[in-house]
């Protein structure tokens, strides 16, 4: 049996990428919002404004490549919080190669899925998000 080798990064070309540039010269790999050619990030106000008052609580996702601010992270969570909860409901979402600034957590996203079935876990075993306690505040988002 011959192995095939892992691939852990996926492949950026696979989604249509951002027009907008980051600093230092670098180009965005953020994931289209579509009809635009900007990522969540690049959207001109309106435009971002309009995305986010379209989103529902329980809304699907596609924002692989995206940075986020913790403002930007706030405003998307925000559209998704259901009323009755007060706390965001995401449907299936996409966020490889996102990154999360300022936002007081690190977010790493397992693309090996097997592993924790094999160690007797499930698929949301292998998916954390690390609060940074030792930060100030050290605070839930929600709370912020």
């Amino acid at each position: 049996m011959t192995a095939v080798p892992y691939r852990a990064v996926p492949d950026t070309s696979s989604w249509p990428q951002c027009d907008g540039v980051l600093p230092g010269g670098v180009e965005c790999r953020g994931r289209r919002v579509e009809p635009h050619t900007a990522c969540l990030a690049h959207l001109p106000g309106a435009d971002r404004s309009a995305y986010l008052a379209g989103l529902r609580p329980g809304a699907d996702l596609d924002h692989r490549g995206t940075h986020f601010t913790e403002e930007l992270l706030s405003e998307l969570l925000t559209a998704l919080t259901e009323p009755s909860t007060q706390k965001p409901r995401i449907g299936q979402a996409r966020f490889e190669r996102a990154t999360f600034r300022g936002t007081g957590y690190r977010v790493t996203y397992v693309d090996d899925l097997i592993s924790p079935h094999i160690s007797e876990g499930e698929i949301h075993c292998a998916t954390n998000t690390l609060r940074d306690v030792f930060g100030a505040p050290a605070r839930w988002w929600w709370e912020r």
